[in-house]
């Protein structure tokens, strides 16, 4: 038998033993890298966002309160209109007011002066009467100096200012209305002038 020399087989060198790990602890570093990088950029992205939503809601907030005023704006606008609306109504009722009221003064003026006439037509008739009654009793001198003081130049005045002979003509126009015979200015002066009845 031969002997047989083994074949010696190549030892492996440190070198080639170091490269296949040193290959996949690069690999591996490489990927934790690419990790770091693309957690890092998600942090940014979700930081980014986070910040973006804070800005978008203050802004949000900020439109709300714009919204909120102008509303307060709108309100105030819509309530000052009511008022000058109301202010003019109440002007208005108040013109309306002031011109019953002139009405009304006048009115009262009106019947004041009427009042006073009706007065003075009632002392006519009164003064007339009692002249009237003392010529009825032939006491034609007592009915004459009862008239006296109304008749002549200077009369005196009865309560409204008028003389007894433009009493006597109003009451005469009133009674003409009414279509009455009776006629107080004819009687006055034929009393005056001392005439029977």
């Amino acid at each position: 038998m031969s002997q047989e020399k083994p074949v010696p087989q190549e030892q492996p060198t440190p070198d080639s033993q170091d490269k296949p790990q040193e290959k996949k602890h690069s690999q591996k570093s490489v990927i934790g890298y690419l990790f770091i990088l693309f957690a890092a950029a998600f942090l940014l992205l979700l930081l980014a966002y986070f910040m973006q939503q804070r800005n978008s809601e203050e802004i949000i907030g900020d439109l709300r309160e714009s919204m909120t005023d102008m509303q307060a704006v709108n309100d105030m606008l819509a309530e000052n209109s009511q008022l000058r609306s109301e202010l003019q109504t109440a002007q208005e009722a108040l013109e309306e007011s002031g011109q019953a009221m002139t009405d009304l003064e006048e009115e009262k003026a009106q019947l004041s002066d009427a009042l006073a006439q009706a007065q003075a037509d009632s002392q006519a008739l009164t003064i007339l009467a009692q002249a009237e009654s003392l010529a009825a009793q032939d006491d034609q001198e007592g009915a004459a100096a009862l008239l006296a003081p109304y008749a002549g130049e200077n009369p005196t005045l009865l309560s409204d200012g008028s003389t007894l002979e433009e009493a006597l003509t109003r009451v005469e126009a009133g009674l003409q209305e009414d279509q009455s015979d009776y006629s107080p200015l004819a009687r006055y002066e034929a009393l005056v002038g001392g005439e029977q009845p």
